[in-house]
């Protein structure tokens, strides 16, 4: 089972990886389904097994992206403190 639930993990990701990309392109009004499910690799109808609607996969896209970010920014932040530089590199 710890495999299916891998897969499912990966799928999921591929599906938001994809948004965030397709909307980077088009924006998000634009961000089409099809064109999601192309750049993920996966079918058009796998997507609404993993969300039920184009504003979820929205809404998971950035509350997973914004968790990630959080994650990742203190670390980044305490380096910049502990070597002197600020973001720029000055």
């Amino acid at each position: 089972m710890a495999n299916g639930t891998a897969m499912h993990t990966d799928t999921r990701q591929k599906i938001i990886n994809a948004t965030l990309l397709v909307a980077a392109k088009h924006g998000l009004e634009r961000a089409t389904t099809g064109e999601i499910s192309r750049t993920a690799g996966v079918s058009e109808g796998i997507i609404y097994h993993y969300f039920k609607s184009k504003q979820q996969l929205y809404e998971s896209m950035v509350s997973e992206k914004a968790a990630n970010f959080r994650r990742r920014w203190p670390k980044r932040s305490a380096r910049s403190r502990v070597s002197g530089k600020n973001s720029n590199g000055s």
